[in-house]
């Protein structure tokens, strides 16, 4: 049984599927610990965006729009009596989940085989596969 799982989302229902489908594989129980981390890209400064919004807001926006998908991800743990831990991070999400996978000696890493884009999934390599190359625990996909 795994004590201690990472949780990674994307806010698309693919990775909702893989937590309840993590759950009723691993059988989580109320000592699991469990943290559930969304990966933000950096807004780029050097970008000029739309002239009456600025990088902050954007970075804003997407911050909040993270926290809305962790509320969503925690509802289904709490169904099952499982408290879990939002985090946000900001960079490469493949990098982010991974790192923190290891600053928070993480045993398995669950996420979405899919994420919200598939087209540049199929061009750049998806998430997923580039977790699964770079993690040094076990990685659960669900679709």
């Amino acid at each position: 049984m795994f004590r201690r799982v990472l949780v990674a989302i994307d806010g698309s229902e693919h990775c909702y599927q893989a937590l309840r489908r993590a759950m009723e594989v691993l059988q989580f129980s109320p000592l699991t610990q469990v943290a559930v981390v969304e990966v933000i890209p950096p807004v780029d400064p050097s970008v000029e965006y739309v002239p009456w919004v600025t990088p902050q807001q954007l970075e804003e926006a997407a911050r909040k729009r993270a926290m809305q998908d962790l509320e969503k991800a925690l509802a289904i743990l709490k169904e099952a009596g499982i408290e879990g831990k939002p985090v946000i991070r900001t960079g490469p999400p493949a990098e982010e989940i991974v790192e923190l996978a290891r600053e928070g000696n993480y045993e398995l890493i669950v996420m979405g085989r899919r994420g919200t884009n598939p087209l540049k999934e199929l061009l750049l390599g998806g998430v997923s596969q580039r977790v699964l190359q770079l993690s040094p625990v076990p990685v659960l996909l669900g679709k």
